[in-house]
């Protein structure tokens, strides 16, 4: 596309201003004077690089601007990228402490009937204990007063 008729271009920019050196240079072979190398790099080779230097500047504009577009698209996308991972944390966090609440209540109430029955238990083993202790001393009485 416009990328390739640039580089077409800078191609034959770049011929002409090659074209125009080597002739330069078989003048200054042949005995070209100073002020006649000189009017002729004035005259022909001097626009010749002109036009590469226009040529390349165009294409330099024309990368840059891809560059800055595509700079502008990877920041485009690292932001959503950002907001996305962002997004899935706070979602994440959010469903962790929904769960947890009901799971923190559940077994704060496991741990309540535990620690009731561990006391009737214990209140019962008081009693059974007592009860037995109760039985003997009535038991040695007895076998004391025969």
């Amino acid at each position: 596309g416009d990328q390739d008729s640039l580089l077409g271009a800078i191609e034959r920019a770049d011929q002409g201003y090659e074209d125009a050196a080597e002739t330069g240079v078989a003048l200054r072979e042949a005995g070209a004077t100073t002020e006649e190398l000189g009017r002729y790099i004035e005259q022909a080779t001097s626009p010749r690089r002109d036009a590469l230097d226009r040529m390349l500047s165009r294409y330099l504009a024309q990368k840059r601007e891809l560059l800055r577009a595509a700079q502008q698209k990877a920041a485009r996308q690292n932001f959503w990228g950002t907001v996305l991972i962002l997004s899935s944390g706070a979602g994440a966090l959010l469903l962790l402490l929904a769960l947890s609440l009901p799971v923190s209540r559940t077994l704060a109430s496991l741990y309540d009937t535990e620690r009731h029955a561990r006391a009737r238990a214990e209140r019962s083993e008081a009693r059974k204990s007592a009860i037995l202790e109760s039985a003997l001393e009535a038991i040695v009485t007895i076998d004391a007063g025969c």
